[in-house]
């Protein structure tokens, strides 16, 4: 084996256990978002007024459960 073909090996071999070390570290993230736009009147029924409570519902039915 040429002295080339053994660094990267060795390169190679740290790699994976940087990677396989490194995942025991991992975290996890939740993101929620909701499309609150603007409130006109052209939105009949969708309109900011009446989806109000289901927003506030949503975001502390999604804070109790984390």
């Amino acid at each position: 084996m040429h002295l080339a073909d053994s660094l990267f090996m060795k390169f190679i071999s740290l790699l994976i256990l940087t990677f396989l070390w490194a995942e025991n570290f991992a975290q996890s993230i939740s993101v929620m978002s909701y499309n609150i736009r603007l409130d006109t009147e052209a939105d009949g029924i969708n309109q900011w007024k009446n989806r109000t409570d289901k927003v506030i519902a949503l975001i502390k039915r999604i804070i109790l459960t984390y």
